[in-house]
């Protein structure tokens, strides 16, 4: 499914579909990952992270080696790896990823529906960033 054949009112519907058929998080972790193309990175580290447009959300993980998997998992090569302050974002928009089966993924994969500010966002940089 492609973003630009879709209008801006079934983007809107697929998300709260998305987000409504998801289930709610108990706790968020303190720290989360976020994988992306390393052609991304000014833009991420510039406007923080952006739901997808398709589907309105953000994929997020409990650890860099999460990230690592997904990342290899789907054949992207070159990409960083950011670590997201989570305790500074609303819990009402998180979810469990309802398209990320767990038990496939190996890992518990987060959704989070709104953007994430370019302040709570950073380049992981492993032991530095209080793992």
């Amino acid at each position: 499914m492609s973003a630009d054949i879709l209008s801006e009112f079934e983007k809107k519907k697929l998300k709260q579909i998305m987000k409504n058929t998801s289930r709610k998080v108990d706790k968020v972790p303190k720290l989360l990952y976020h994988g992306s193309p390393s052609k991304n990175r000014e833009s991420i580290l510039e406007k923080g992270l952006l739901p997808n447009e398709t589907f309105g959300e953000i994929y997020l993980c409990e650890s860099p080696e999460n990230v690592k998997s997904f990342m290899n998992l789907h054949g992207i090569g070159s990409y960083d790896i950011f670590v997201v302050n989570a305790r500074n974002l609303p819990k009402k928009e998180f979810r469990l990823s309802s398209d990320h089966d767990e038990n496939y993924m190996k890992c518990k994969a987060f959704s989070f529906y709104d953007k994430i500010p370019p302040n709570l966002v950073k380049i992981y940089e492993g032991d530095k960033d209080g793992e």
